[in-house]
Formats: C-alpha cells, structure tokens, sequence
C-alpha cells in the first residue's frame, strides 16, 4: 500500500484534475459495489482499481495530458498508450491483483470491440474493467470539458442508455443508473474514507499530506483528460 500511496501522489503532482477524477471514480466504484453486492475483497479491488485506472499517465508528456485543445493525431496516438503503461508500471513494481491490473489495462475497450489498447468484446473484457469504462465515462460527462460544458445528469443518464450495447455493458449501465443521484453528482470526496476502503491502513494515511486540508475533499472541476 505504501507504493500505491506514492503513486497517487505522483501522479497528483502531475495532473491535480486527473487525481481528481480518478478519486471520482474511485467514489463511483464503491457505490457500483454496493449496487453490485461486491464482497469486501471484491469491493477494495474495484475501487482501487479505478482510483488507479489512469496512473499510466504519470507516462504521458504534461503538455499533452494537460492539453486543452484538440489533440493532433500523433498526441493521440501518445494519449492510447496509456492504459499499457500503466499497467505495466503496476506489474513491474509489483503492485495491485491480476483484477486490478486488468481494470487499468481494460478500462478503455468497448463493448463492441471498438475499444484499445487490444479490442476486446463482449465478456471477453474483464468485468471490472467494463465497470470502470461506465464510471470513468459518467464522470466526464457531467464535468465540464473544453469542448463543451458539463452535462446535466438527465442528458448523462441518456448518453449511457444510448451507448449501452456498443460502448457498454448493459448490466453495468443498469447498476449505475441504480446509485441515487446525490451519489453520482458527488462533487466532493472524502479521501480518507475512500482510502480506507482501498484497503490503506491508517498509519500510512500521513502519506497523503501533500495534499492540502480543503483538497482533501476532492471537488469536481473541469479537465481536458481522454
């Protein structure tokens, strides 16, 4: 856990708006777990899991993650690469289960195959990382994002619907549409809770005095992150 505590701390070194979201999601993870039934394994799996889902942007050059206009084809193609790489940096050092690896890896494969970094389909996409896509999807739709301002949760929940089937699993779109609004329209986050629930125990909680008093709370804030 003390590595997994450095890592979000480099990467809220990096790019406090992606540290953000990924708490976001991490957020939305453990209310899918409570819809889903998870046992207390699986639960701390899954939210560490989407907590790290984008750690393998520590890799991406800052002036392309922090872009706030359209990436070039090239950046691109820089940007993708980050799922591998983050979970080859998980794997070399070490870190998380085979379950977590594969969320990092995963989160970005589509349901209809049209996904990367390798194209899965259907149940062939781990089923966390099927539940990662639908959470790392909702919160960037309801966060303001360069290109257009956040949407309402009534135009979100419609996009998931829309894209159900294609982009994701019906099953994981049924169970997020289930987590009461005040849940998915969370804009600030407890961060010691959500460590607990990672799994981190309480005396490597002082890893996370980088982190300011009021960021401890983590608020929804527009970012430019693919």
């Amino acid at each position: 856990m003390e590595h997994i505590t450095e890592l979000l701390h480099d990467l809220w070194g990096k790019d406090q708006i992606t540290f953000e979201h990924s708490m976001r999601v991490g957020h939305l993870a453990r209310c899918m777990a409570k819809q889903l039934q998870l046992t207390k394994t699986q639960t701390s799996q899954l939210i560490l899991g989407c907590c790290l889902h984008d750690i393998g942007k520590l890799l991406i050059p800052t002036e392309i993650l922090t872009k706030t206009t359209q990436l070039t084809t090239y950046e691109w193609d820089v940007m993708r690469q980050h799922p591998v790489l983050g979970a080859e940096r998980l794997t070399g050092e070490q870190i998380g289960s085979r379950i977590v690896i594969d969320i990092v890896k995963y989160h970005h494969e589509r349901w209809n195959g049209e996904g990367y970094p390798s194209g899965l389909m259907w149940d062939n996409i781990p089923p966390f990382a099927r539940i990662c896509t639908v959470i790392d999807a909702w919160d960037k739709m309801i966060s303001d994002q360069p290109y257009r301002p956040a949407m309402t949760l009534e135009e979100a929940k419609a996009e998931l619907i829309r894209c159900t089937n294609t982009q994701f699993d019906k099953k994981y779109v049924t169970a997020c549409l289930r987590i009461p609004d005040e849940e998915l329209a969370r804009k600030e986050i407890d961060m010691l809770e959500l460590l607990r629930d990672m799994g981190v125990k309480e005396e490597q909680h002082d890893n996370f005095n980088f982190i300011s008093g009021d960021a401890k709370r983590i608020s929804r804030r527009s970012y430019s992150t693919n």
